[in-house]
């Protein structure tokens, strides 16, 4: 029986990115961000129900308690 895979085969897979994933964890962001880059100025896009049904309000909150000056686009 031919199969596809043989146990001599090599297989690689590579995944640069990490998943934060759960309840809270929004309040991670700041964090998160402040592992990624050392900038200081963070842009939020988003839309104006998003913005006025309160669901960023911890991510901005988040990054500015981790010293990020947050601006926010709700244009779209």
């Amino acid at each position: 029986m031919n199969s596809l895979l043989n146990m001599s085969d090599i297989f690689m897979y590579q995944m640069p990115r990490k998943f934060v994933f759960g309840n809270g964890a929004i309040k991670k962001l700041g964090e998160e961000a402040r592992a990624l880059f050392s900038g200081k100025k963070v842009l939020i896009v988003s839309d104006n129900g998003v913005i006025k049904a309160g669901l960023a309000n911890e991510a901005i909150n988040s990054l500015e308690g981790n010293g990020f000056k947050v601006s926010v686009f709700n244009e779209v």
